[in-house]
């Protein structure tokens, strides 16, 4: 798996749960597939994917949505998962004819989904395409809303899943459940659903003040120990991420004395700001999975190449999702954070290198992997930074909800 790299995308339900994440891949700048079909490129880095890796790495315990090309349907290849796990997404401009849809229905018949891509509107020329899914994708980005409610009235006679993709804002989420999607996908989750004009609630400024607190550079031990004892809960949570799998100490850490001895103050500072946070509202959980996952793998591309202050790019992670998590511009939030020009530059502007390993990061969760390829590093070393920090989420994701991780534990 040198040479591929993967990425994700989550698809919700209509509770805004996680139900699938969509995979996608890049091959490296020497691929060595060479001038291999498609079909036959897409099942050889699959195989290799879900053998190296394991779905439960990939995606927890959700299931893997993969596009694939119509070779790869029409050759029907043995694949190493659970044929339950598995979401088959074929692009409806493949076409509606006989060969492909006996492919499909062939595909179902071993227990696989399928999902119709690319799905605009009820066309009469792909209706036994239709008929040979589970789940029609619709493109919604740019649509009108008039348009889009007459193209669904007529799709839904199918009696298909209808999912949107391409979603930009919550609003438009709302929007498409009301017309009868049950499963949505896109950027929506970070943006503010609602910009507020008014104060933040009490809840939510004591949550700013506390952060506020954290992020100052003079913070000392007492302080953060005075910041933590406000949450009897906090401490107790704080301890079980600290001698977790995910930092893997050699001894048990039974006071935030000892944590900060052996963590250094700095990375207790951006946990106990994970676990405020944690706390901050009724907001998807997938969002403060986001904005772990963010984190996490902004210091550990900071630590692949060589920068210093590996804590600071932890906290830029974190804090790019700020705004998303209160439903307020991040801007305002900002002003009310002793955060330096540095930093603020990073989160407004991507000034500086935690700026460019940010803008990165955006880049990479739209399948966009070239960013972090211009910043020197190979395709291997992203894909090991980005596995590492999808353990990292789980692993403390399950300590944060009290239960165990979702995805197994690889050594």
């Amino acid at each position: 798996m040198k040479e591929v790299l993967i990425g994700r995308q989550a698809i919700f339900d209509d509770r805004m749960k996680v139900w699938a994440y969509e995979l996608c891949f890049r091959y490296g700048t020497t691929h060595a597939l060479g001038s291999v079909t498609p079909g036959r490129a897409t099942a050889s880095v699959l195989t290799e994917a879900l053998t190296t890796f394991g779905l439960d790495q990939l995606v927890g315990a959700q299931v893997a949505s993969i596009n694939v090309p119509r070779e790869f349907v029409l050759m029907q290849p043995a694949l190493p998962v659970a044929p339950e796990r598995l979401l088959i997404e074929v692009s409806a401009r493949e076409g509606g004819d006989l060969e492909l849809v006996t492919a499909l229905h062939a595909w179902r018949s071993r227990g696989f989904r399928v999902a119709i891509d690319d799905v605009k509107h009820d066309d009469p020329a792909l209706e036994e395409l239709y008929a040979a899914a589970d789940v029609l994708k619709v493109d919604c980005l740019g649509r009108r809303l008039d348009d889009l409610k007459f193209d669904v009235r007529r799709l839904v006679r199918h009696r298909k899943s209808l999912l949107a993709e391409k979603l930009e804002s919550r609003r438009e989420v709302e929007d498409c459940k009301a017309m009868g999607f049950t499963l949505f996908q896109g950027y929506f989750l970070e943006r503010p659903g609602m910009l507020r004009t008014r104060a933040v609630a009490a809840n939510q400024a004591a949550l700013v003040q506390l952060v506020v607190e954290l992020q100052d550079p003079d913070c000392d031990v007492d302080r953060i120990e005075a910041v933590v004892q406000r949450d009897p809960g906090i401490t107790y949570r704080l301890l079980r991420c600290v001698n977790s799998a995910a930092y893997g100490l050699s001894r048990r850490i039974e006071s935030l004395h000892e944590a900060i001895v052996f963590l250094g103050a700095a990375t207790v500072r951006n946990l106990t700001c994970l676990l405020l946070i944690s706390n901050s509202g009724d907001q998807p959980r997938e969002l403060l999975r986001m904005a772990m996952f963010r984190a996490r793998l902004c210091e550990l591309f900071a630590a692949a190449c060589g920068f210093a202050d590996r804590s600071r790019h932890f906290t830029v992670g974190l804090l790019s999702l700020f705004g998303a998590l209160l439903e307020q511009p991040l801007e305002t939030l900002l002003a009310d954070l002793p955060v330096s020009k540095p930093l603020e530059g990073a989160l407004l502007r991507f000034e500086g290198d935690a700026g460019r390993i940010l803008a990165g990061l955006q880049a990479l969760e739209r399948a966009d992997w070239s960013l972090l390829l211009a910043m020197g590093q190979a395709p291997e070393s992203i894909q090991q930074c980005w596995m590492d920090a999808v353990k990292w989420v789980e692993e403390i994701d399950g300590l944060l909800l009290g239960t165990t991780p979702r995805a197994k534990s690889v050594s």
